[in-house]
């Protein structure tokens, strides 16, 4: 089963994924299971995206193994942990497709040594950037984009976003009259 076998047409779901019962015409008794199957399919989704995977290999070929267990498409995303240093010009292979080249987020060639060990790697599949060459694509910015952006930007942004009160529970930052806060109590 694979959220990226799903398709956005609903009459095309059917008989896509055996886990969901979804004809014309099934059993209310199978709701259950067809619910605990969309559950497990969002959830293998979350773990492919959210940084549940961590690559493999010997090589400058990072490979990684999903939980879908996906094919390469327009728009499939996958997050992973780096667990080395590239030497070369890194290139992905995931669930065995591959290796594909590994581009950075603008769609140049990654420069030998840019990916690190312990970053995490946000990476789409693109097969617009160039003609009969599909690779995978960096969405995150690497640690050297980040550093043209300025400490006032950041700031500004995490106010932006940060509650003016306390919120519930211990350990959680807020922003508190010009001045970050985290939460001592629960």
């Amino acid at each position: 089963m694979s959220a990226f076998k799903w398709k956005t047409d609903p009459t095309e779901n059917g008989q896509v994924d055996a886990s969901v019962p979804a004809l014309p015409g099934t059993s209310a008794r199978d709701l259950p299971g067809a619910a605990r199957g969309i559950m497990a399919g969002v959830a293998m989704l979350v773990a492919d995206q959210g940084g549940a995977l961590v690559s493999e290999g010997l090589t400058d070929v990072f490979e990684v193994q999903t939980t879908s267990g996906l094919r390469p498409g327009p728009g499939v995303m996958i997050g992973f942990w780096a667990h080395r240093d590239s030497v070369a010009e890194p290139a992905l292979a995931v669930d065995g497709y591959g290796p594909a080249p590994l581009l950075a987020a603008d769609g140049g060639e990654l420069a030998a040594g840019a990916m690190r060990k312990g970053e995490f790697q946000l990476v789409v599949w693109d097969e617009a950037i160039a003609a009969g060459q599909p690779a995978w694509r960096k969405v995150n910015p690497a640690p050297t984009d980040l550093a043209v952006v300025n400490a006032a930007t950041v700031l500004a942004a995490l106010q932006s976003i940060l509650p003016t009160s306390a919120p519930p529970g211990k350990g959680k930052l807020w922003f508190n009259g010009g001045q970050f806060a985290v939460t001592t109590e629960d």
